[in-house]
């Protein structure tokens, strides 16, 4: 059953550049680079973000996952909320009108709309839970430390000033996951990934 805003979503059993280092002279190609939380890692050819974690790890064993596309929003929504791959897709199925194998609309609208939203978790265990999760939607946030003109926050600037917490994040035409400052996203965005604008964000607490 689903319902808007405290709404308690859970399904039954059966139902996831090289980049410019300008790096100073002299200094080993081998050297790691600490941004607060978000640790980028610089090899002879690429530099990677070293606080990931892949965010297919919640598809695991779902056949709803295995037919999918276009399916980003599930699985940042799914790892933010450490819910099940299948939960995630009947939520953004019901509340944000996606179709199977199309992308996830009006996705910031939307989450402020619910202001707040209630899980069940752990439904197949001898000791369900709800939980309820608050949700504060920022839009185009500003990176305060700049002063001389506003700079959008980037995912590595990003991570290193939300350190703590839980977000949904939204670059373009993309949803992903940082949880205290680690992102949470697909695989090939740990090596190119980093220098992404970020265009909003969806707390959750």
């Amino acid at each position: 059953m689903f319902v808007c805003m405290t709404a308690l979503y859970s399904l039954p059993k059966s139902c996831s550049q090289l980049a410019n280092s300008n790096c100073e002279k002299g200094r080993s190609p081998q050297m790691n680079f600490v941004y607060s939380r978000i640790i980028i890692k610089k090899t002879n050819k690429t530099m990677k973000i070293q606080n990931f974690k892949s965010g297919y790890d919640v598809t695991k064993g779902s056949a709803i996952a295995a037919g999918e596309k276009n399916d980003c929003a599930v699985r940042a929504i799914a790892n933010a909320f450490n819910i099940t791959y299948d939960v995630a897709h009947a939520f953004t199925a019901e509340e944000f009108k996606r179709k199977a194998r199309r992308g996830t609309k009006a996705m910031l609208s939307t989450f402020k709309k619910l202001g707040s939203v209630t899980f069940d978790l752990f439904s197949d265990t001898l000791f369900p839970e709800s939980r309820e999760f608050k949700l504060k939607c920022v839009n185009k946030p500003i990176n305060k430390d700049y002063t001389h003109k506003k700079v959008a926050y980037t995912v590595k600037t990003f991570c290193a000033k939300f350190n703590k917490g839980t977000f949904i994040v939204l670059v373009h035409k993309h949803a992903l996951c940082v949880k205290d400052g680690i992102v949470i996203d697909n695989g090939d965005m740990q090596f190119t990934g980093y220098r992404r604008t970020v265009e909003s964000f969806v707390k959750v607490s």
